[in-house]
């Protein structure tokens, strides 16, 4: 699957292109990654680091809910199983945030951008090659306490693997949300936080 500066976005609401995920503030062209990061990972400088482990303990719960036996069959000598992944930072300069991955694939990695709708999933057994693209965008800033959030939903497809997971294909949705606290264009936020969560079927 699958961030632009937050200080500008206390000063600026530019088309609603330039705000996201996700799963944040305004875009910049080439800069802007319309899938997991809106902001991108130089405009800010040492902002304040939040408890990954708490967002964790938050967040897990429905990644490990029990996949039904209709959620695995069979196609062609490939199992089908539900796939979840979860990426969470609480740093915009994160280039390399941790992916999680739930399911066949259950590993903890990390994810590395290419572009703009591609990112590669690496695992310590293999990566995995994704595509994605927006369908939805929504922003909210609350001037008086300075609290923006910007969400994002999309699509994604596992084009390619390697390693333990070559030949491995799929697709589903993601859901991206930022949240962060800047009061002025000149400050790093006092609070940022980064959550992607993606599901769908996967071919290994």
């Amino acid at each position: 699957m699958t961030c632009a500066d937050p200080r500008s976005s206390v000063h600026s609401d530019r088309a609603q292109r330039e705000s996201i995920y996700s799963f944040a503030p305004p875009l910049r062209g080439d800069d802007a990654r319309e899938k997991f990061w809106v902001i991108p990972m130089h405009a800010i400088k040492n902002p304040t680091r939040l408890s990954v482990v708490a967002l964790a303990v938050m967040l897990l719960g429905v990644f490990l809910l029990p996949m039904t036996s209709a959620a695995a069959q069979s196609a062609g000598g490939q199992h089908v199983r539900v796939q979840r992944f979860l990426v969470l930072s609480t740093h915009p300069r994160d280039n390399t945030p941790p992916v999680l991955g739930f399911g066949p694939v259950h590993a903890k990695g990390f994810d590395k951008v290419v572009n703009n709708h591609k990112d590669v999933f690496v695992f310590p057994k293999g990566r995995l090659v994704i595509r994605h693209h927006a369908t939805a965008r929504h922003r909210f800033h609350d001037a008086t306490t300075c609290l923006v959030r910007q969400r994002e939903r999309g699509h994604y497809r596992i084009v390619r693997g390697t390693g333990a997971y070559a030949g491995a294909h799929g697709h589903g949705h993601y859901h991206v949300t930022v949240t962060f606290i800047a009061c002025s264009q000149h400050n790093p936020p006092e609070a940022f936080v980064l959550q992607i969560k993606a599901r769908g079927p996967i071919r290994l």
